[in-house]
């Protein structure tokens, strides 16, 4: 007596990637992740679960281009296996992203010596160790007023092996 008719739709795949990665970090350092969702059939809607292993850090709605944002204001030391996962729903296919490791160091101060003071200069050894590449500025302030700056850039004084060269000062 009657037609009965359906209609079925299978959910159109999707792929995910997660980007914004840095190549290093530091405990403290703001982090900016990225996942974006695409599939060859539309634009998909709804939201994303970034994780750390199986540890959910935040679930992210999607905006109209299929791009969702995590801004965080840093991890803990250590290695991180980073990934995100598209939640699937009627229209569109869960797809998860490769797991990526991010390593944070530990952000260590600048440390310092002053190792002498006369009438005419401070002498001492100032270093980044979470850069010892790199150099320290120092800044003499008297009265919080800022006098004299330089770069701990000398051969010497040497600090120590573990620190090495080229993070002497003297200021004159």
């Amino acid at each position: 007596d009657g037609f009965v008719a359906s209609l079925s739709q299978s959910a159109a795949a999707t792929q995910i990637t997660l980007t914004g990665l840095p190549a290093s970090a530091v405990t403290g350092q703001p982090l900016t992740f990225r996942a974006t969702v695409t599939s060859d059939t539309a634009t998909p809607y709804g939201s994303v679960v970034f994780l750390d292993g199986s540890h959910i850090l935040s679930t992210v709605t999607l905006d109209l281009s299929g791009v969702a944002i995590l801004k965080l204001p840093g991890l803990a030391a250590g290695t991180h296996n980073l990934s995100v996962r598209f939640l699937a729903d009627d229209d569109f296919a869960a797809s998860t992203s490769a797991t990526q490791p991010l390593t944070i160091a530990v952000n260590i101060p600048p440390i310092g010596n002053v190792q002498g003071v006369t009438a005419k200069a401070i002498v001492g050894w100032a270093a980044d160790l979470n850069a010892l590449s790199s150099h320290v500025t120092i800044m003499i302030l008297i009265d919080g007023v800022v006098r004299a700056v330089s770069t701990a850039s000398l051969a010497a004084p040497n600090p120590g092996a573990a620190i090495g060269a080229g993070h002497g000062f003297a200021i004159a």
